[in-house]
Formats: structure tokens, C-alpha cells, sequence
């Protein structure tokens, strides 16, 4: 037997697949407005190792949207559920410094653009993931990026959602090796 999915189940799952289809519209819109805005930060950018700086993140396909949407539901979030997809175009800058690091958030935050979302502070000494230390630390930032910008006209503005991930070069090196048992771990919890 097949069981008919729910008027909200069919909605979210048509959500995130327009939001499939904006993302990979929007992407090279998204990243031109993030470089602009990190600009003055990434400058001040010494290192010369190869994981410095700007990096351009996989847009989230449809098969990771849908993962989440059944997580979201099993976590009992309100409709809609989709509305929680928040990171399907992502981007990581790695600096030398945590002054840097603010310099970014700073830039961010004044960039007409950009508008600030959310933000999680994991060098935070409280911030937990699974009940311990993050595996890797970073200022995650959520930004509203609406294209065209300065449209006026509602109807002509296309707004998505981004994730900006501030962290140190030292970090980078850090996540190289704990990204590993994250994906164990991820692949454990889901079989």
C-alpha cells in the first residue's frame, strides 16, 4: 500500500524543490554580493596557504532539502517546514585572526546587500553540538540576499537565503580531520 502524502508534505516538498531551482539561478548573484561585502576582511588576509580566504560552497541539492524536511518533521516543526531550509547557497572565509573574523561579521552586518539573518557564535565557550565542543569552530552567519538588488517592485524580487562560514585558517585544518567523523557519524544516525 502506498500512502498518499499530506496536502503539507506535498507543499514542502514543492518548496524546496523551487528553491532548487532559485538557488542554482541565484548562485553566481549570491557569492558576486558576498565577495563585494567581505572585500575590505578578506584584505587583510596574510596567509598564503591554499585553504585561505574565499571559498564558494556546493549549493544544497534536492536529496540533502529532503533529508531535512524529514528531520524537521520527525522534530515536530510547525508548517512550514520547508521555511527551515535556510543554507542552500553556502560559502566558508578563512582568516588568519579572529579580529579578522569580526572585521567579516562587521562588514556583513553594514552591507546593504546583505541582510543579517541569524548568526551562531561555535567559538562560543558554550556552544554544543551533541552535548560536546562543536567538532569545528566557526561564526556561521544566515544572510537574506534578494535579486535583483534594490528591486522595488515585490513581485520582481527573488530573496534566498545563505550561509557564510567565518572561521580561522587553524580551524580549516582542524575540520579537515573531524569532518571525517562527522560524515560517520551522520551516516551512523541515519542506518
Amino acid at each position: 500500500d502506498r500512502t498518499v502524502p499530506s496536502a503539507q508534505t506535498l507543499a514542502d516538498q514543492m518548496y524546496v524543490k523551487n528553491l532548487e531551482i532559485l538557488d542554482q539561478k541565484l548562485d553566481e548573484h549570491y557569492h558576486r554580493e558576498c565577495k563585494k561585502a567581505l572585500a575590505p576582511a578578506i584584505a587583510q588576509i596574510a596567509s598564503t596557504d591554499p585553504d585561505a580566504g574565499y571559498h564558494r560552497g556546493p549549493v544544497k541539492g534536492l536529496p540533502r532539502m529532503n533529508e531535512k524536511l524529514a528531520e524537521y518533521v520527525d522534530e515536530g516543526k510547525p508548517f512550514p517546514r520547508a521555511a527551515c531550509v535556510i543554507d542552500v547557497l553556502r560559502n566558508s572565509v578563512a582568516f588568519d585572526t579572529a579580529g579578522q573574523i569580526l572585521a567579516a561579521f562587521d562588514a556583513l552586518e553594514s552591507h546593504e546587500g546583505l541582510q543579517l539573518v541569524r548568526y551562531k557564535n561555535k567559538y562560543h565557550a558554550d556552544s554544543l553540538w551533541n552535548g560536546a565542543p562543536p567538532p569545528f569552530r566557526n561564526l556561521m552567519v544566515n544572510v537574506l540576499f534578494t535579486y535583483p538588488p534594490g528591486e522595488p517592485d515585490p513581485a520582481k524580487r527573488f530573496p534566498i537565503v545563505g550561509e557564510l562560514q567565518l572561521t580561522t585558517i587553524a580551524s580549516v585544518e582542524v575540520k579537515k580531520v573531524q569532518h571525517k567523523v562527522y560524515e560517520l557519524l551522520r551516516a551512523w544516525e541515519g542506518g
